[in-house]
């Protein structure tokens, strides 16, 4: 897995797996938003159905052309074999540009896990996966938009994960995917006080702030919880991840939304991130052992500061800038010249 935004993005395909929610990703070109989705799709053990749409994609490609020997008859039926109605996963990538009928149809097996063929017959989709550049603004599109119960947004490579894109492309590197096994969970368990407490106060901290959601997707958070509880994943990053993807539309929501949970529940990766980076650019400057050592020091100091009882934290810095002062006295004992 290529940094810590992939990462997340595979944690969330992994989360609407087990809960059986439909998964949006919005962000601009390339940043493996398709690429990522669906290598993740192919490695599950389901019977699975990718399209890219467009504006000229007919209803015959997705849903099946309809049959000869049944139209004869006066009955539309079509021949859903290998097509989205037979499939347990369904990736539709830039789905917002399908047509009318197309999204009509998607609706209703989004909504009620059923096609009509004429008559009305479950479908096996457990979960739809899709992808787009861009939000919709049409109010034809929002429904569909909503049904999205996890919407993450994407964005390029940042400058801390820059030397590592470039690495592994210059290394030919094979991108890879983590997956998780579904299990037969007969009854959910409840979550604690505390869990439903922090649920309430961000509900109405972020109403404030101009981001409301509604009772539908209130209550389908609680039961995503649940789920999390279940498979032991309901840890603080996990609690985060959902909040950051159920209740923002669009990326400026987004920010409003991280910087309300960088205050009450911070996102320990990143982090981490930001501090190894601080540590790799005082490596880099051009001064003696000593002072180098003198500013790796100060910084351990301002992070037992700063994270007072955030084992984790202190822990993963202390470790590296241990390991990092040991190396500078290494070179320095041999001129200056790494091992």
């Amino acid at each position: 897995m290529i940094g810590y935004n992939l990462k997340k993005m595979n944690d969330i395909l992994n989360i609407s797996y087990i809960t059986n929610e439909n998964i949006l990703f919005i962000g601009p070109p390339g940043t493996a938003k398709s690429l990522l989705a669906k290598t993740w799709a192919e490695n599950q053990n389901k019977s699975f159905f990718y399209y890219l749409l467009s504006k000229y994609t007919t209803p015959d490609e997705i849903f099946g052309p309809i049959s000869l020997e049944d139209y004869k008859k006066g009955v539309v039926r079509r021949i859903t074999h290998n097509k989205l109605p037979e499939a347990e996963i369904v990736f539709l990538d830039e789905v917002f540009k399908a047509s009318t009928a197309i999204l009509n149809t998607l609706l209703t097996v989004m909504n009620e896990k059923i096609f009509f063929n004429p008559e009305p017959i479950p479908v096996k989709v457990e979960m739809i996966i899709s992808a787009s550049n861009e939000i919709p603004t049409e109010e034809e599109l929002l429904a569909l938009y909503d049904r999205f119960l996890f919407r993450y947004f994407t964005d390029y490579v940042g400058n801390d994960e820059l030397q590592l894109l470039l690495e592994f492309a210059n290394s030919n590197g094979k991108f890879q995917v983590e997956t998780i096994k579904k299990e037969n969970i007969k009854e959910l368990p409840q979550l604690g006080s505390s869990d439903i407490d922090f649920i309430r106060d961000t509900i109405l901290q972020l109403k404030e702030n101009g981001i409301v959601i509604s009772d539908r997707r209130k209550v389908k958070l609680v039961n995503v919880l649940r789920v999390l509880k279940a498979y032991n994943l309901l840890t603080p990053y996990y609690f985060r991840l959902i909040i950051e993807t159920v209740f923002p539309i669009n990326q400026k929501q987004r920010e409003k939304v991280l910087e309300y949970l960088d205050k009450v529940l911070p996102d320990i990766g990143t982090i981490i991130r930001k501090l190894n980076l601080r540590i790799d650019n005082i490596i880099k400057q051009e001064i003696d052992v000593n002072q180098k050592m003198a500013l790796l020091r100060d910084l351990m100091k301002e992070v037992k500061q700063n994270y007072k009882g955030q084992y984790e934290i202190i822990s993963s810095i202390e470790k590296r800038i241990t390991e990092t002062i040991s190396e500078l006295l290494k070179q320095d004992e041999n001129g200056g010249e790494e091992k």
